[in-house]
């Protein structure tokens, strides 16, 4: 027997099997398995305690079920052996009682299984899951129990009372109809007493509604004649009415009464026949008319034209308002007319909206109508006269024009961009959105009043003729980067840009009555182009004065561009060349690594990073030197590599430096070595040894007084020369790499495990570094609040991780996100944080999958432990979830702070500064933060933003 086909050989292993200990201890449910080949039934204590078993021990299957009650015995039996028959599909299902081995209680248990066949039908495996059902098993006979009861009410009631299957066969009629038709009524025979006694004329009506109440699954009403002891046919109104099960909601009886009414119709038939002129009068109106009888509001006759406005066909005489038209179910008609049958008061209304189906679609409709009470002789309402006049077209044409307007001003005042309509020569302001107002500084009562009373300082501005060329010309004006300025409450002037559309409002006549002014605020873009110039120089500057050069390649054309530092280190006097002719001025022995590096850098997982260390053979003085190159790999917006740019030094120096302090060491090892033969000939020496230490020590704590000065200046000018921040690093990795290349194999296996240790830690410091640099730029950063899209901040967020998402196949869900004030390069750090947070918590065997959520708060739904240190009326929430490993919430302060870390380097690398700069961040935006999180089950970080 295959290995996977043999028997569970004990309880833990078969938890384990099933993998469901825990669900089924919530479930109560229980594990048991039958043992074909030895008749042993091995089971879980769950299963034991269903069989009253005090102690975990095994049975034999004859054992087990003498705890069987002796009635279910033989059909337990009987399932357990169609169960091993190869035809039966091996399914078994069986509820059953069992008596209590040893504490005597009588339960209702349910067990299910299924036998496992061999190819060749050999049974080796039977088991499956048991729970306890004695409270279903009693609910049920309660159930029944209720029905009986109710048949004895039903027998007790003064009126007839009936009850059928849910296809309508009928299984019980009271005691009434016994008394009425004059038969005895028994189960057998209730459905032949209830059909003998119906008019064959109402047969077949009453049949059709009760099936299209069956296929409806809903309740109905119909009038009937049925026929009594003495012959007489009287009239009762059957209603019925489905009955369902309380817990699968499907329909398992139908129950039902009928109504004596024949005093009833006798009297309508006689005011029929009294009010048959006054219907005819009505027939004839030219205006639509009808009439409704009783509070039911049966219509007693209704005119052409009334029909028309229904939709319906001349045969609805008799049928109610509700029945013709289902559709005004919700609507307020059958509640106003209603109120007029109570209180005799009559009902107009205009234009009064109407949804009605014609010719099987519903539409709108008004119309102007008048409910008229009419009243009997004793001063009662008995009918209702109805008046209507179909105004559609007039309603709908004024709909449109108010819709029209409303829509336009919808658009203004839903408009990101400022936007206003200035009426007249003055240009008074008649509308303007919030953005235009917030521009302005302006409220509401701005509304009214001409522009310059608005703004006096647009007079010695170019707006103000811009504006007025519009509305005396009709031309419409573009214009882009317009400075502007504003003199605010305080006096202050503040100088902005925009990009402005200036068109012409013109009426249906063609008449010049505005201009309708639209505005893009680019102060922002404007500022930060600016700040890019300068920063381009500043970096100009700083390359030169560190010495560096740069580079681009061009992935597409292979071209090769270099500044003129490099080109200088080549020997070229050209700036820009193929790639493969700079290769060539490459030392021989380092040309197969550039190229090397250079494809592995455009290789999909690549973190597209390029660092080398090479040779140049200067092509005009046959110099070498040595050069540190970094660079980035930038793709395209197909995601094809599209260059790579970086920077050069020449660090052939900084090697000649580090290569006298390699022979500095070895004569000083030498040195030393001589001094200790010395120090063992003569301890005369030792105090000279001693003094030389001091001296030493001297030595060492004037240099760490140098390498502190050092660090701090270091970290001063960490702000505008980052990438200098790591060149020693870079250096110890390129010295190490040199003197592993040159030793080689001499340096022994501990020398080599030491080097590989001072490249890692290289590597993790400049990480390091640049998390820190992050974290102290963000604190440091002047903001640049203004309005941000969250959406395009997070399409820029999953298109910086894009290979991380597309390597880890990583399922991203984002909900539409608003638009806050904010800084939007800050947001971006913040949320590329939290998703790749989100990516790198994920075990490497499970599709990571994020959601993120947005929320509307207001200030007393925030958490207890998010204090927001900007007040409110409502904050945005946005919630970052994923199912990664989670971490214990008792360290939830612990996780926002510089270098904590929960998890170890190995399994999820990270320098624990993440999270700090998402808290900086979001408290540089007033708002606050905090996570939830179920180790294994995954994390939810939710920022809020001030609305």
């Amino acid at each position: 027997m295959p290995d996977d086909q043999q028997p569970i050989k004990d309880k833990d292993l078969l938890n384990r099997q099933f993998d469901v200990n825990f669900a089924l201890e919530a479930a109560g449910l229980g594990v048991w398995e039958l043992d074909p080949v030895t008749w042993l039934v091995k089971w879980d204590e769950r299963c034991q305690r269903l069989f009253g078993l005090a102690e975990g021990h095994e049975l034999t299957y004859e054992q087990a079920i003498t705890f069987i009650h002796p009635d279910d015995v033989d059909r337990v039996d009987s399932a357990v052996q169609w169960a091993f028959n190869p035809e039966s599909d091996g399914l078994y299902d069986v509820t059953y009682r069992t008596i209590g081995a040893d504490d005597g209680l009588l339960r209702w248990v349910r067990f299910i299984g299924k036998c496992y066949f061999q190819t060749g039908g050999q049974l080796y495996r039977f088991a499956g899951v048991a729970q306890e059902v004695t409270r279903e098993v009693e609910a049920q006979r309660a159930l029944q129990e209720s029905e009986q009861r109710f048949r004895m009410l039903a027998d007790a009631l003064p009126q007839a009372i009936w009850i059928t299957d849910s296809s309508g066969n009928v299984e019980f009629l009271n005691k009434w109809w016994s008394d009425y038709s004059g038969n005895v009524v028994h189960p057998d025979t209730a459905g032949e007493v209830a059909n003998d006694s119906l008019h064959p004329d109402d047969a077949p009506r009453l049949m059709a509604i009760f099936q299209q109440a069956i296929q409806q699954g809903t309740g109905f009403a119909i009038e009937q004649r049925n026929r009594s002891a003495s012959g007489e046919y009287r009239w009762f109104l059957n209603i019925g009415e489905p009955y369902r099960n309380a817990q699968t909601g499907e329909i398992t009886k139908w129950v039902g009464m009928s109504l004596d009414i024949n005093d009833r119709k006798r009297a309508e038939q006689a005011l029929r026949n009294s009010e048959a002129r006054f219907q005819t009068l009505i027939e004839e109106a030219p205006v639509a008319t009808s009439l409704f009888m009783g509070r039911e509001l049966r219509v007693v006759v209704a005119n052409e034209p009334m029909l028309a406005i229904w939709g319906k066909g001349p045969h609805q005489v008799g049928r109610t308002l509700a029945e013709i038209l289902p559709e005004i179910a919700n609507q307020p008609f059958l509640d106003i007319l209603d109120q007029v049958y109570v209180t005799g008061q009559t009902y107009s209304a205009k234009g009064a909206r109407a949804d009605l189906v014609y010719d099987g679609v519903l539409g709108t409709y008004y119309f102007d109508f008048t409910y008229k009470p009419i009243l009997d002789d004793q001063g009662q309402v008995y009918a209702i006269l109805q008046m209507a006049v179909d105004v559609t077209h007039q309603v709908v044409g004024q709909q449109k024009l108010q819709a029209s307007e409303a829509r336009f001003r919808q658009i203004v005042e839903q408009a990101l961009m400022p936007i206003c309509l200035l009426r007249g020569k003055e240009m008074v302001l008649e509308l303007a959105n919030q953005p235009l107002l917030n521009v302005w500084n302006a409220g509401p009562d701005a509304f009214g009043k001409p522009l310059l009373d608005i703004l006096p300082e647009m007079k010695d501005q170019l707006i103000l003729g811009w504006l007025s060329e519009v509305f005396d010309k009709g031309v419409t004006h573009r214009l882009d980067e317009i400075p502007t300025y504003f003199i605010r409450g305080t006096g202050e002037r503040e100088d902005r840009y925009f990009n402005f559309i200036y068109q012409p409002w013109c009426e249906s006549d063609g008449q010049i009555t505005g201009v309708l002014a639209m505005a893009t605020d680019i102060t922002e873009q404007v500022l930060a182009r600016k700040r890019m110039e300068e920063a381009a120089m500043t970096l100009r500057n700083a390359n030169e004065l560190a010495h560096l050069g740069s580079f681009s390649v061009n992935m597409v054309n292979g071209l090769l561009t270099v500044s003129p530092l490099v080109a200088s280190w080549f020997g070229f006097d050209v700036l820009e060349a193929d790639t493969e002719a700079f290769i060539r001025s490459v030392g021989e022995q380092d040309r197969d690594h550039v190229r090397d590096s250079l494809h592995q850098t455009m290789q999909l997982g690549s973190d597209g990073r390029y660092e080398i260390t090479h040779s140049v053979v200067n092509a005009k003085t046959g110099q070498t030197i040595m050069i540190h190159a970094i660079g980035q790999l930038y793709l395209d917006a197909q995601g094809k590599p599209a260059r790579v740019e970086g920077i050069a030094q020449d660090i052939t120096a900084q090697l000649a430096q580090k290569q006298f302090l390699e022979e500095q060491v070895e004569q000083r090892t030498k040195e030393l070595q001589i001094a200790n033969q010395v120090l063992a000939q003569a301890n005369v020496q030792l105090e000279q040894a001693n003094t030389k230490v001091s001296v030493a020590n001297e030595q060492l704590q004037l240099f760490v007084k140098d390498l502190t000065r050092s660090n701090n200046n270091l970290q001063q000018f960490a702000y505008i020369a980052s990438h200098d921040l790591q060149e020693p690093l870079r250096k110890i990795q390129s010295l190490s790499t040199l003197l592993g290349v040159r030793l080689g194999d001499k340096l022994g296996d501990g020398g080599k495990d030491l080097l590989n240790r001072i490249n890692k830690s290289g590597a993790q410091m400049s990480t390091l570094i640049q998390d820190l640099l992050s974290y102290s730029q963000i604190g440091s950063h002047q903001q640049d609040f203004g309005l941000v899209s969250l959406n395009m901040v997070m399409g820029n967020t999953l298109e910086s991780l894009s290979v991380s998402i597309k390597e880890r196949g990583a399922q991203i869900v984002v909900d539409d996100l608003p638009i806050i004030h904010g800084d939007a390069s800050q947001l971006t750090q913040l949320f590329q944080n939290l998703v790749s947070n989100g990516l790198k918590f994920t075990p490497s065997d499970q599709v990571p999958q994020i959601h993120i959520q947005y929320f509307k708060r207001l200030l007393d739904e925030l958490p207890a432990e998010v204090r927001p240190n900007r007040s409110a009326s409502f904050y945005h929430q946005i919630s970052v979830s994923d199912k990664g490993i989670g971490f214990d919430v008792k360290y939830l302060d612990r996780i926002f702070q510089v270098f904590q870390r929960l998890h170890g380097k190995r399994e999820y690398p990270g320098t624990g500064v993440g999270l700090a700069i998402v808290q900086q961040v979001i408290e540089n935006h007033g708002g606050g933060i905090t996570a939830s999180s179920i180790p294994g089950a995954g994390t939810t970080f939710c920022v809020y933003f001030p609305g």
